[in-house]
């Protein structure tokens, strides 16, 4: 007889038990995901983040300088000097070239007077200057009114001799009825002198421009009439190493007198911000 075999397969349309693979997905609580959905990612900490950066990449001595509390001096500031003046001149006069310099060793930061060991030598530069010109109006002599402006800069070229014209402009300032300031001539000496085949013309007196008013027509210089220039200059310079300031103290018993007078002391001066406006 034969023996009996155990039939190990399932009956059709039913899966073993066995088959079935152990689930190991782990079910979330959908309120908890929908939460961090709508918070988003936590925003970094910038300051800690910074602070990082200097103490891991930055040398020792950066690290240093950081928190140092020391007094730091000032760099190059800019200073604005506006100057008004006529054009003037007469039937007889023979020079017809206004010549405009600025002296280069000047300090306009109030030193120290005496200045005994070079302390206050401070090195003042032009940056930049600009030249406007006020125009004529006149109801019945129009033609007569107007005029022009030649302008140039004179430079060395190449460090020889010679002195040169750079920056030229030729400008023509027409009557006006409602007079505002119409710029003739206007140079950034930090460009013109960027080349060092360009030189100023002095050491220390540094030429600014040189510029004449003349007729339109004929290119003669205008005699007998007044005309109003306003002169712009831009100067940079650094804050000088002391300077001596008026400053007073005094002891007294109270809180609400002042006995103190002032008189000349020597101090340490920074200039931490300027106003373009006078």
């Amino acid at each position: 007889m034969p023996s009996a075999t155990k039939n190990n397969k399932s009956p059709s349309g039913q899966k073993s038990k066995g088959s079935r693979r152990p689930n190991n997905t782990k079910h979330r609580d959908s309120s908890i995901l929908e939460t961090s959905i709508r918070a988003g990612p936590a925003r970094p900490d910038l300051k800690s983040d910074v602070s990082q950066r200097i103490t891991t990449v930055a040398p020792q001595g950066v690290r240093s300088f950081v928190n140092a509390g020391s007094e730091v001096s000032s760099k190059e500031v800019t200073l604005k000097i506006t100057k008004y003046l006529d054009w003037n001149r007469a039937t007889d006069d023979t020079k017809f070239v206004l010549n405009a310099v600025y002296d280069m060793e000047q300090d306009l930061l109030a030193p120290d007077g005496t200045n005994t060991l070079g302390n206050n030598a401070v090195l003042s530069r032009v940056k930049r200057c600009r030249l406007s010109a006020y125009p004529r109006s006149s109801n019945a002599a129009n033609a007569e009114s107007v005029y022009a402006m030649l302008t140039s800069v004179p430079v060395r070229g190449g460090g020889g001799a010679a002195l040169l014209n750079a920056h030229q402009q030729s400008v023509v300032v027409p009557p006006t009825f409602t007079p505002t300031w119409h710029k003739v001539f206007d140079c950034d000496y930090d460009k013109l002198f960027d080349s060092a085949q360009v030189q100023p013309a002095d050491k220390v007196n540094f030429p600014l421009f040189n510029t004449s008013v003349v007729d339109v027509d004929s290119f003669d210089p205008i005699k007998n009439q007044l005309i109003q220039l306003k002169i712009e200059i831009w100067v940079a310079q650094t804050v000088p190493l002391r300077s001596q300031v008026s400053l007073g103290t005094e002891y007294q018993v109270d809180y609400v007198n002042s006995t103190a007078t002032s008189t000349d002391r020597l101090a340490f001066v920074q200039v931490l911000g300027m106003s373009n406006t006078t």
